[in-house]
């Protein structure tokens, strides 16, 4: 295979071919990753912390999601009115399409800031640990306690016939509110838009071949989607389906074009487990996470 390069686009769709190199080809049981060419500034999501009135901080907010929509290929945003898909065949998939999630996150963002205010560590140190913490609660706040039921989530995600517009329309991701029934695609593809917010790097990841310890057996061994954000030098797995955050070593983007297996394992992970190519990784043998 070809040395792996960074194609700077927002929306890359590689897969790996049986000859060498990698293509673009929407193939989902391969790979999507979907990542910016160039991240926001800093200075739009600080105004909007700065904005102490609710109404105008919202207004704020909607005109950065329109910045970060309007060129998404090069923020590597999901726009309010592109598909995203859940599993490989088309029928199911939802829009990105309610702002409330954008307002619950900058409000915990806001509260976050305050809790850590006074530590010892400068905030601007540990900003992708405080923005992972606000996500985490802005999630859970808009999508609601996880109920793990596929099938009554992929029924609301299902796209139907509508015999007045004679169209299959796309669900919005407001059908999932406070049911407790969104998963890894939903989860991910949120995150992947609040860390573009706040000018971090994240690629937002369909993967395959993944294996997770102290799981029930539906979820562990599954294609999988997540995050992996680039911030102070370093890459991060961040993966609230999973309740996991953790610096990963190396290079994952380039290691998960390649085959290589993408391990997280260390102190603090909720759930260890590998990422992507277990396969390779049973291959060689190496049984322990």
């Amino acid at each position: 295979m070809e040395e792996y390069k960074e194609i700077v686009t927002g929306d890359i769709i590689k897969s790996k071919k049986e000859d060498d190199g990698a293509v673009e080809n929407q193939n989902f049981s391969m790979w999507y990753i979907r990542y910016p060419q160039e991240t926001l500034k800093d200075t739009y999501y600080k105004e909007i912390l700065n904005q102490t009135d609710t109404k105008k901080r919202n207004q704020l907010i909607d005109e950065l999601v329109d910045i970060a929509s309007k060129d998404s290929f090069k923020t590597g945003f999901f726009p309010k009115g592109q598909e995203v898909m859940v599993g490989g065949f088309g029928n199911y998939s939802f829009l990105l399409d309610d702002n409330e999630i954008y307002y619950m996150f900058f409000d915990n963002l806001k509260q976050t800031i305050e809790e850590h205010k006074n530590g010892d560590i400068p905030l601007e140190k540990i900003r992708e640990y405080i923005v992972s913490i606000a996500i985490f609660k802005a999630e859970s706040q808009y999508f609601g306690k996880n109920k793990f039921s596929r099938g009554t989530r992929l029924s609301l995600l299902a796209k139907t016939y509508d015999k007045e517009t004679d169209t299959f329309p796309v669900p919005s991701i407001k059908v999932l509110k406070g049911k407790g029934l969104a998963e890894c695609v939903e989860l991910a593809s949120v995150a992947h838009n609040l860390w573009t917010l706040v000018g971090v790097k994240s690629y937002y990841i369909c993967s395959k071949n993944c294996f997770f310890e102290n799981i029930d057996d539906e979820y562990k061994s599954d294609a999988h989607s997540f995050n992996i954000v680039y911030y102070n030098n370093s890459y991060k797995v961040f993966d609230k389906a999973l309740g996991n955050y953790g610096k990963v070593e190396g290079n994952p983007i380039k290691d998960l074009l390649e085959d290589k297996p993408v391990i997280l394992k260390g102190n603090g992970i909720h759930i260890k487990g590998v990422y992507a190519n277990y396969k390779k990784l049973e291959k060689i043998g190496e049984k322990n996470l």
